[in-house]
């Protein structure tokens, strides 16, 4: 059984984060954004301007540099971030604050956002910025926790 996380017990940061992707997905709804256009949207404005030619100095990230970079994104969401690697995959696992829809912070409730939208705006937004590189990933929710694999090969 997972232990719910209450809204405060998230780290401030976290927290923050959390409710600020909550208010960019209620404006993408308002402009009739599903949660995938809004990251394609995000990451399209972010490639114009070269992010991702800073975050990896203009080099293609191997897989591991990859799931390293993905693993350090979670830990300013998750207090608990691992990652674990075998011959076909590396995965990131993160526990989850929201595991019940009582237990999350206020934003979900101001801004009316689903904690699935939340979800799968953030599943999408992982599949395509890792797409630009040409890796291939799948994201799971399982037993209070995100298990996000990226495949090698």
């Amino acid at each position: 059984m997972t232990e719910n996380i209450t809204p405060h017990d998230f780290d401030p940061r976290s927290e923050a984060i959390i409710s600020y992707t909550v208010m960019l997905i209620a404006l993408g709804r308002n402009f009739s954004m599903t949660p995938a256009d809004l990251s394609r949207w995000v990451l399209e404005q972010a490639t114009a301007r070269g992010y991702d030619l800073f975050l990896f100095n203009g080099q293609t990230p191997t897989l591991s540099e990859y799931a390293r970079h993905f693993s350090e994104g979670r830990k300013l969401l998750y207090s608990e971030v691992e990652m674990v690697e075998n011959s076909q995959s590396i995965s990131v696992i993160s526990r989850l604050y929201m595991t019940d829809k009582n237990h999350i912070p206020d934003a979900f409730y101001l801004y009316d956002v689903d904690i699935d939208v939340y979800y799968r705006y953030v599943s999408d937004l992982a599949h395509h910025h890792a797409a630009i590189f040409g890796i291939r990933m799948a994201i799971e929710k399982r037993e209070g926790k995100e298990i996000a694999t990226f495949f090698k090969g």
